[in-house]
């Protein structure tokens, strides 16, 4: 089973982004109190849970307590930030994102096959 790293320092930034030279990262920003955020972390969460390989760092930014991370990961990438919002990075670069309603567990296992067949192009 997957882990999820909850990312809490500005610093940690550039950190992820680095690895993701090494394996690909999901970054899902979540607003607590939004309904469809809590609605999309529930997908990504059960996601995360049923992903047997560790090939993958899932991780998690909580935007009401870090904004300052949120919009960090948008500058970089050149992602507008949304929220609740999913993003596949890969060698620094998005390679998917997307938002609300779309993020799905399902969703989220197509990315993983269409990423695994290099069908996504940054």
């Amino acid at each position: 089973m997957a882990e999820m790293k909850e990312l809490t320092r500005i610093e940690e930034v550039d950190q992820i982004l680095g690895e993701s030279s090494n394996k690909p990262i999901f970054i899902f920003k979540h607003n607590h109190i939004c309904p469809i955020s809590v609605g999309a972390f529930r997908h990504y969460e059960a996601f995360v849970r049923g992903y047997e390989k560790e090939d993958i760092l899932f991780t998690l930014i909580r935007i009401r307590e870090h904004r300052d991370i949120s919009n960090a990961i948008a500058e970089r990438l050149g992602v507008k930030h949304e929220s609740p919002q999913a993003i596949l990075v890969v060698d620094g670069r998005a390679v998917w994102n997307d938002s609300h309603y779309e993020i799905t567990e399902n969703k989220l296992k197509q990315v993983v096959m269409m990423y695994e067949n290099n069908s996504l192009k940054a």
